[in-house]
């Protein structure tokens, strides 16, 4: 995979003809497998950062956010284009949250936006689940949306026992 497969689904799936800024360069380290660290403003574009490498590779893109609204709003516009994305948050009941699980055990999930919060209240029901996810669908991308949110560090990768 290269960057011409991450601009195309730029092009066909988001509607934009280039990347801004650094995206490319971010997008074409994380395709490639690499740990990337990326500070931007808001508005700057890091969603695309995460959302066009968990397309385009293969496995989950797991995406840790504080932002509730924010999520809806990318999963809902992801699917219109054809993309299985889902969020887990605290709006929703216990069956829809039940409901996505199953999509993630599955494997029928290429992005999975989770509310921060809910993971760290639940981190002994999440963690399982996002092991299972690592071992049996593979993840794309594991990334950390803190976005104006402090937060003492907790190490998922380490928790998830990633290499």
């Amino acid at each position: 995979m290269d960057i011409n497969t991450a601009k195309s689904v730029l092009q066909n799936i988001f509607g934009y003809a280039d990347f801004r800024h650094q995206q490319a360069k971010i997008i074409s380290e994380l395709i490639q497998g690499n740990d990337v660290f990326t500070l931007m403003p808001t508005g700057g574009g890091k969603s695309l950062c995460y959302q066009i490498p968990a397309i385009v590779r293969d496995g989950v893109g797991i995406v840790v956010s504080p932002l509730i609204a924010l999520m809806k709003d990318q999963v809902d516009a992801l699917n219109l284009q054809g993309v299985k994305a889902e969020f887990l948050n605290s709006s929703q009941d216990h069956e829809e949250q039940n409901r996505v699980e199953q999509l993630i055990k599955s494997g029928n999930v290429d992005l999975l936006i989770i509310f921060l919060v809910l993971l760290i209240i639940s981190l002994s029901h999440y963690l399982p689940l996002m092991k299972r996810t690592v071992f049996h669908n593979g993840v794309t991308i594991l990334g950390l949306n803190i976005n104006n949110f402090l937060l003492s560090v907790i190490d998922i990768p380490t928790h998830l026992k990633l290499p």
